[in-house]
Parts: C-alpha cells; structure tokens; sequence
C-alpha cells in the first residue's frame, strides 16, 4: 500500500513537469508564431526589392558633387610633394586621395588654380594603435602657404571647394 502512494505522488509529479513542459512549448510557438505575423504581415509602406531598388536608382545622382564643403588648414614646411612637385603658394593642396585623386583641379572660396599634389603627412599619436594617424582623412584639405604665420593666422576653417 505504501509502495502505491509513492508511485502516485511520482506519476503526479511527473504529469505536473510535463504539464508545465507542453505550456512552455506552447507559449514559445505562439510567440515565434505572432513574430513571424508581424514580420510578414503587409502594410501600405511595405514594397518589394525591386521597387526599393527603383526607387533607390531615382536617388542617385549621376555625377558626383563637384561642389564640397570642407574643413581647411595650411602648412608651410616641406621641400617635395607626394607626387615629386614643389610646393607652391596658391596651388598645391593636400587631401585624402580617396576623395580627390592627384591632379584634381580644386576652386576654393572662389579661388582657382589648386591642385591636390600631396597627402599630408604622418603624425605620432600615442591614442592610435598604430602609432602613427594620416591627418589628412575625408573631408579635410590642406593648402600650402609661404611661411608659419600665415598658416597659424590661417587657423582651421570651412572652404567651399569646387572640383573643375
């Protein structure tokens, strides 16, 4: 007799785990079940790839900006650019040549007669884990002037460039 209850305490036991086993199962499938509903449901801004691509294709302009705003300093020292040209007042520029290539032909603020013929210089930065950063990335140029006052009077500053 005694062997029964025990039997039955364990048989309860375990309809009460798989009990609670089933209603997790099941509350799981209803959850993956609503998240798919909601992934897939349609709504009116819904639109297939090919219309995003359309749409997309419209967005694009079809040449590249050739007018650019950019953050400008100067410097004075070096006797030979990276493409082997002196530095000259009033033409030579350096700039990140992934976004304008040497030789590019640079108007800025109204000025023309630029012409990227360097890339900057390499600077020790003991926050990179390099060792070393290129100071002249993206959207910055620097212009060449004569001497160290005129690039300090220079400063930092916004140019408008315009690629000829």
């Amino acid at each position: 007799m005694e062997r029964k209850d025990n039997l039955s305490k364990d048989t309860k036991i375990l309809t009460t785990m798989l009990t609670i086993g089933m209603i997790m199962i099941f509350l799981v499938l209803l959850a993956v079940h609503h998240v798919n509903a909601v992934i897939t449901e349609p709504t009116p801004c819904t639109t297939t790839i090919a219309e995003y691509r359309q749409l997309e294709a419209i967005d694009l302009p079809t040449e590249p900006s050739r007018i650019l705003v950019m953050e400008a300093t100067a410097y004075c020292h070096g006797t030979v650019t990276a493409t082997g040209t002196r530095p000259t007042v009033g033409r030579t520029v350096a700039a990140d040549t992934r976004m304008l290539p040497y030789g590019t032909k640079l108007v800025i603020d109204g000025v023309p007669g630029y012409v990227v013929e360097d890339c900057g210089n390499y600077w020790s930065d003991e926050r990179s884990h390099t060792g070393y950063y290129k100071h002249i990335r993206g959207n910055r140029i620097d212009l060449f002037v004569s001497d160290y006052e005129t690039a300090i009077q220079f400063g930092r500053r916004e140019v408008i460039v315009e690629i000829e």
